[in-house]
């Protein structure tokens, strides 16, 4: 009675664990770390894997491949349905892996264990100088955001198939394969076929690293055995140390490591132009060691200092490899003398490990006036009403008169022609009063005087330049008005409102300084040079 109990019950666990199964094989248990094996696991009845096993599987292994396979069969009119999950596994590492457990339904898989070999350590009979693989760095000290070039050369002599370069992940760089090239050699009297495989990596972060070994596997053809065998190279690189931006880089400004940068332009430090007119400008920036898209954009900060009178209209830049071009009209909607100031990009040097500076020299702009180009805006009302013109004038027509009556009429059209004449005059005569009113005006409170005071580091900078127009300041008379430190907060003003290289300065001071500059200019002014973008 007892044996007839367990047998029914052993009937019953059997029974049961034939309800749901989930079976993990694989094809092989042990392999070299450049292989790969074929992991099957089977659902009865059909059921999903869950992802955190997957999620497991694919942190030891590289899934290649993954297929599915659904089956149905009937047994005595009993159905069963099974799904097969095939996985096709390289290696992430050598030594012992564990194939995690795999549950569906409340049931899971047996663990398995894999062994894994280090492919370099793989035994053949090829010559050390059959094939030869190497890995060049193009500096090992390079600077964050400084890309440098990693060349993989493979050298050899002898037929083989199914190459392969492994990839490396390089988490703490930006990799970009940049070229491809096979060639000849000629290396100790033998000739060799050379492939070489060139990459961009940009360092994101500084520090010391040790990229991994490369390894480079194929398939060649044994005499001795008949067959095909397996063999790996691998190559080596030195420890890479990053280094981060240099403490004399002016703080906040593009960071830019190149070994060289030059900035041009096409128009001369002194222009002549008319009121209104469009003046091409095109500023070029053509730099070594950095591609062009990451080089920054000199006309905006210019662009964003720039006075009413002054318009500046951009187009999109052009970027080639080595160079940007940012292209411009520039128009001054007011006649005189107008100036720019020199543009500076602060750049690295890494040939010299320096800090160096791409400069544009300052312009100036000649505007002489043109009356028919006059802007609206900024055209006086009329102080008087105009003059009617002859054809606003009704005209009534006379009767017809005998012939000794033309006297008359021309007498009449004369007096029309003098009073005309005569308001012509009377205008003339108006404006030019108005003019030597409002330039006694000007005498006594100068133009600077009539804006509202600065409050802001742009109105400060807008009330400079309109102190340089209007008294026609150079550097030498700057030079005299100013002492040092004054000049330096104006340089310090600049370098805020253009670069973002220092902090802004002292809103009450440049105040002052502009309330000195409004005052008459000495009869006598000492010789000096200041420069409001200092070269260093």
């Amino acid at each position: 009675m007892v044996r007839q109990f367990l047998l029914m019950f052993a009937l019953l666990l059997t029974a049961v664990h034939g309800a749901a199964q989930v079976t993990a094989t694989v094809n092989r248990t042990e392999l070299y770390d450049d292989e790969s094996l074929l992991l099957t696991v089977s659902v009865s009845p059909i059921g999903e894997l869950n992802q955190r096993d997957l999620d497991a599987l694919a942190s030891l292994f590289t899934i290649e491949q993954s297929f599915r396979q659904e089956s149905r069969q009937s047994i005595n009119g009993k159905t069963t349905t099974k799904v097969d999950f095939q996985f096709r596994l390289t290696p992430k590492q050598s030594g012992t892996l564990g194939i995690p457990n795999f549950r569906v339904n409340g049931e899971q898989s047996q663990p398995m264990f894999i062994t894994v070999l280090e492919s370099t350590k793989r035994v053949d009979d090829l010559a050390e100088d059959a094939v030869i693989f190497t890995a060049t760095l193009s500096s090992q000290e390079p600077y964050i955001d400084q890309p440098i070039t990693l060349t993989l050369e493979l050298d050899y002599k002898i037929q083989f198939r199914d190459a392969k370069i492994a990839d490396v992940p390089m988490d703490d760089f930006d990799t970009a394969l940049l070229a491809e090239n096979q060639t000849t050699k000629t290396l100790n009297g033998q000739t060799y076929n050379v492939y070489l495989r060139t990459y961009q990596l940009t360092p994101k972060k500084p520090g010391l690293y040790r990229l991994p070994d490369f390894r480079f596997t194929a398939e060649y053809p044994n005499q001795k055995q008949g067959r095909f065998i397996r063999f790996t190279r691998k190559a080596e690189t030195p420890a890479l140390t990053v280094r981060d931006i240099p403490a004399d880089f002016p703080a906040g400004a593009y960071w830019l490591p190149l070994s060289d940068l030059t900035l041009t332009d096409n128009l001369s430090t002194r222009i002549e132009s008319e009121q209104n007119e469009h003046i091409d400008w095109q500023v070029t920036m053509t730099a070594q060691g950095l591609p062009a898209n990451r080089l920054p954009d000199v006309l905006k900060g210019l662009e964003n200092s720039l006075s009413d009178d002054v318009k500046l209209y951009r187009n999109a830049p052009k970027i080639t490899e080595t160079q940007r071009l940012d292209s411009a009209a520039l128009s001054f909607l007011q006649p005189g003398t107008k100036t720019l100031p020199s543009l500076q990009v602060p750049w690295w040097n890494t040939r010299t490990d320096s800090l160096e500076w791409a400069t544009l020299p300052g312009k100036t702009f000649l505007i002489n006036a043109n009356p028919q180009a006059q802007s609206p805006l900024l055209e006086p009302a009329p102080l008087i009403q105009p003059t009617p013109v002859l054809e606003d004038i009704q005209m009534t027509p006379l009767p017809k008169q005998p012939a000794e009556s033309n006297v008359w009429q021309w007498l009449a059209i004369g007096s029309v022609m003098g009073w005309l004449l005569s308001s012509v005059i009377f205008i003339v005569m108006w404006r030019r009063w108005q003019r030597q009113l409002n330039a006694k005006e000007d005498s006594v409170n100068p133009p600077a005087k009539r804006h509202a005071e600065p409050v802001t580091a742009g109105q400060c900078y807008q009330a400079y330049l309109r102190l340089l127009r209007t008294q026609k300041l150079d550097d030498d008379a700057l030079s005299a008005r100013l002492a040092d430190d004054e000049i330096k907060l104006l340089q310090q003003l600049e370098s805020s409102l253009f670069y973002n290289q220092s902090a802004s300065p002292d809103i009450t001071a440049i105040q002052k300084i502009l309330k000195k500059l409004e005052k008459p200019r000495p009869t006598q002014e000492t010789q000096g040079g200041f420069n409001l973008y200092p070269s260093s």
